[in-house]
């Protein structure tokens, strides 16, 4: 039978492999894997007002969204409207920083092979997060 003293390290061993496995799991970077793209219209003119206020609204998301809550709606309405939304998966410690970095990751994600010029709306969602923007208003069933 095995005394108090060595189920008590017995214990902390246990504790302590549990915290070296789990803790890259919770504190790990963002999951900035693809989960799909929509892409919206074909803008014929990809240097319109409307896609300068799209920039603006999808910096918007990327500069504000973890610190709204992790889950932030943007818009201009203007004469032109442009209305966006972005969320970030929260997970187990997940930072303000992890956030703000998925988020720059869909950007990047968006970007390759497309242009966000190209389009009236896109939807770009990865694991960790997601982004949309449209001349519409926008809601968070994507």
């Amino acid at each position: 039978m095995a005394s108090h003293h060595q189920r008590r390290l017995r214990f902390i061993h246990v504790i302590v492999v549990a915290v070296v496995v789990l803790l890259p799991l919770v504190l790990g970077a963002p999951n900035t894997q693809v989960v799909y793209k929509v892409y919206g219209a074909e803008d014929p003119n990809p240097v319109s007002e409307y896609q300068d206020y799209a920039r603006h609204v999808r910096r918007d998301l990327i500069q504000n969204t973890a610190t709204r809550g992790f889950d932030y709606y943007s818009r201009i309405e203007k004469q032109v409207k442009c209305y966006g939304h972005a969320a970030c998966r929260r997970r187990i410690m997940m930072s303000s920083q992890d956030c703000i970095a998925c988020l720059q990751a869909a950007e990047v994600h968006w970007l390759q092979g497309q242009t966000f010029e190209q389009h009236f709306s896109g939807i770009i969602k990865l694991v960790d997060c997601k982004m949309r923007w449209a001349p519409d208003p926008v809601d968070d069933l994507y």
